[in-house]
């Protein structure tokens, strides 16, 4: 059997999608002046923006989750009776960094940890164990779980491109990398 794909619609330009657990499809227009909407019923429903831009959006769960103007953390969901709700979280915590997709690194007890935008920067994260200077003109772009659910290894690091890493957390010891 063949697939048969059909254009519903096409993206606008400059606009990113976000799709929530629920269905929900957010559109995120990262060009000034910047639009957080939702389409329903063949509307488009604006969220009213707590800033000026939104960086570092993710969904999970039937939220999105962003940083407004990379100083504060907030969720949206959608519902049809009260629109687009953005809930504030939280601060952004010294010495922590927002990336794309949702994204985030602080640096804890001397070591640099990568995490999603919406864990709890003071618990979780990953150990990013690569020396400062190998991180130079680095930037991180995914965080990647892998392997088995087990407590085996907590970190690994992988070197992506040039420019850029992933941080990837093996679940368990795999024998062909570990010699055991």
């Amino acid at each position: 059997t063949l697939l048969k794909i059909t254009k519903k619609e096409q993206l606008p330009k400059d606009t990113l999608v976000h799709q929530t657990a629920d269905g929900t499809v957010f559109f995120n227009k990262y060009i000034s002046p910047e639009r957080l909407y939702v389409k329903f019923l063949g509307k488009e429903i604006d969220a009213q923006l707590p800033g000026q831009y939104i960086r570092s959006i993710a969904a999970h769960g039937n939220e999105i989750y962003f940083s407004s103007d990379l100083v504060k953390v907030y969720k949206a969901s959608f519902n049809p009776f009260d629109g687009i709700i953005i809930t504030y979280l939280r601060d952004k915590k010294e010495d922590e960094e927002f990336h794309a997709w949702g994204l985030c690194s602080r640096i804890r007890h001397g070591k640099t940890f990568a995490y999603r935008i919406w864990a709890d920067p003071d618990k979780d994260g990953i150990i990013i164990d690569v020396p400062n200077k190998g991180m130079e003109g680095l930037k991180l772009v995914e965080i990647h779980r892998q392997f088995e659910k087990n407590d085996g290894i907590k970190k690994c690091n992988q070197i992506l491109e040039e420019r850029q890493f992933i941080v990837t957390k093996p679940l368990r010891r795999p024998k062909d990398l570990y010699g055991g």
